[in-house]
């Protein structure tokens, strides 16, 4: 069954979105904490006009509240560059991926260049599965070590906050 994404102006045409859900569902069930819950945890990194954010975990429809709003603050005046490490986020649903979308649309809106850093193989399986990898700029390693390495520094550091289920 066909699924469309939107977000503002973007909209994505996903010829498969229940079928990737379908398919990485036993993942997602493995893959919650032993508790299992599906947390996540964004750290924010600000230097001057570049902004760093790290994601670590799931992001689901079960934190997506609560992940939908912390990246919207990321979004402050006087940032040019927002930097998404995803290379420790273990996993994204349909969910997560229409917040990502949304981040996008509101990067675009503040003219603020963003850019994914360290995808890991299953994320850029979503992406690709999805399309999104067309509107996302996603770094290589190569590249997107020597950002990470610059803003991921614990006097840059300005919140963290772990994100449990709100649902």
């Amino acid at each position: 069954m066909p699924c469309w994404i939107a977000a503002g102006a973007i909209v994505v045409h996903v010829p498969n979105l229940a079928a990737l859900d379908y398919r990485l569902g036993e993942k997602r069930r493995a893959m919650t904490t032993s508790d299992g819950s599906s947390s996540l945890t964004i750290d924010a990194y600000k230097s001057e006009k570049k902004m760093l954010v790290a994601l670590k975990g799931r992001l689901v429809l079960e934190n997506c509240d609560g992940a939908r709003n912390q990246l919207q603050v990321a979004l402050k005046p006087g940032i040019d560059y927002l930097h998404v490490d995803i290379g420790e986020m273990e996993y994204v649903d349909s969910v997560g991926l229409g917040i990502l979308v949304g981040l996008k649309m509101s990067t675009n809106r503040n003219r603020i260049h963003l850019n994914f850093l360290f995808p890991t193989d299953r994320v850029i399986d979503i992406f690709w599965i999805s399309k999104l990898d067309t509107i996302f700029e996603i770094s290589p390693d190569a590249d997107s070590r020597p950002i990470r390495d610059a803003l991921k520094k614990e006097e840059f550091l300005i919140w963290s906050e772990e994100i449990e289920d709100t649902r």
